[in-house]
């Protein structure tokens, strides 16, 4: 989908290596103005990545928290970990749209 809208990406399997690649803790740094956080993820998740990021001195960018569970709890309990805005599983081209504008 990303991919559709001319961006650059880059894929992480886990929290904490979007934290290490984003942190440039390790070989690499990759600077971005957007990350879309999925919140179920191994090693860390989403919650404990956004923390992270948001604590990194270096780390700037805009975070938009991903979840299946669109109860209104669970979206309140991601922003207070810190993520821009949060949106629902299926990600929608529309709303990736409206990020961008």
């Amino acid at each position: 989908l990303l991919n559709t809208f001319g961006l650059t990406r880059e894929t992480c399997c886990n929290g904490k290596e979007a934290v290490e690649l984003l942190t440039g803790i390790g070989d690499r740094l990759v600077r971005c103005r957007l990350v879309l956080m999925d919140k179920e993820m191994p090693v860390m998740d989403g919650y404990d990545a956004t923390i992270a990021l948001r604590k990194s001195s270096v780390f700037r960018g805009y975070i938009v928290g991903v979840t299946g569970n669109a109860l209104d709890s669970q979206v309140a309990e991601f922003l207070t970990y810190g993520v821009d805005e949060v949106i629902t599983k299926p990600v929608k081209r529309n709303r990736i749209e409206e990020m961008l504008m």
